[in-house]
Formats: C-alpha cells, sequence, structure tokens
C-alpha cells in the first residue's frame, strides 16, 4: 500500500511541499519508515528540527 507522510517544519507550519508518499504493508510499518527515515536525514544534517505530523493512506 501507499502512505502519505505529513512533516511539519521547526516552527510547526507544514512543508511547503506537501506530502512524502511511501510504499509499506501497513500503518505501523509505513510510521516506521517515516521515523527511521527522517532520522537518517537529520542525522545528515538535513530537515533539522522537523518533525512527522501524520501518516495518512494515500489515494
Amino acid at each position: 500500500m501507499r502512505y502519505n507522510v505529513w512533516l511539519l517544519r521547526e516552527d510547526g507550519s507544514p512543508s511547503p511541499a506537501g506530502p512524502s508518499t511511501i510504499g509499506a504493508c501497513g500503518i505501523a510499518d509505513a510510521q516506521r519508515i517515516a521515523a527511521d527515515t527522517l532520522a537518517e536525514l537529520q542525522a545528515a544534517g538535513a530537515l533539522i528540527g522537523w518533525s512527522i505530523s501524520t501518516v495518512t493512506e494515500a489515494p
């Protein structure tokens, strides 16, 4: 299945790019993948201070 990952910037505003879409077996797997990906990006110095707002099923 495909899921949309909605991110928030440091100031709490939504990402200007809209949601990112990922593939996963279920919502829990999608949440884990999103969290792991965001952690990797932050470790590399990108999206510092950003957080995951929500993960929803993509249409």
